[in-house]
């Protein structure tokens, strides 16, 4: 929540300035209702929600597939940014995870693996690996807390949006947020998805 919180913050106090600009400047209400939406704050939205990815990322990521007409069009700009960018977890948290999910030996059941992950999104990121016997496998490694956060991210997001009513009444913003969670809880579920792939071979 202290990345949400400091992301509202720093919204108020770029659209503050913004506002306080704009007055100076002689501009209209219409101007100064638009305040939030600067590249400075659009910045600040990108960039929180690449760096805590998760259920948060994957909710801005549903938004900006959303028709264009329903978002004002820096914000459709933003989440767009948002769909094409999530980063990775350091190469120390990684390996933390493996430790703790397969066993601080998990390097031995391969005979190759890729630090670098091939691909980062907004659960989770996939390394190429070798097994023994030669078969290349991809490994997902889901980020830590991810599923346990899913309620508090989409809430977090929807309260932001709510705040700065840069939503219209139309996108149905709730039961958007309602899909993203049901989605959510599958993709996080791994066990759920290896069942599934292997009932489809």
């Amino acid at each position: 929540m202290a990345t949400f919180g400091g992301l509202v913050a720093g919204l108020g106090i770029g659209t503050a300035a913004e506002v306080a600009k704009r007055v100076m400047e002689g501009g209209g209400a219409k101007e100064r209702r638009n305040a939030l939406l600067t590249e400075a704050n659009i910045e600040r939205i990108v960039n929180t929600l690449c760096r805590v990815r998760g259920a948060a990322l994957k909710f801005g990521q549903m938004l900006s597939m959303e028709d264009g007409a329903f978002l004002p069009p820096e914000v459709q700009e933003a989440f767009e940014r948002v769909r094409n960018n999530a980063d990775y977890m350091p190469s120390k948290q990684m390996k933390a995870v493996l430790d703790s999910e397969l066993g601080p030996n998990w390097r031995s059941m391969l005979s190759e693996f890729e630090d670098k992950p091939l691909a980062a999104a907004s659960i989770g990121q996939v390394h190429r690996g070798v097994l023994l016997g030669g078969q290349e496998v991809a490994i997902k490694i889901q980020y830590p807390g991810v599923a346990q956060s899913i309620n508090s991210d989409i809430d977090n997001i929807v309260t932001i949006l709510q705040l700065w009513n840069v939503v219209p009444k139309g996108l149905f913003l709730e039961a958007t947020a309602a899909v993203a969670r049901r989605e959510l809880e599958w993709e996080t579920d791994y066990i759920r998805e290896a069942a599934c792939c292997e009932r489809f071979r």
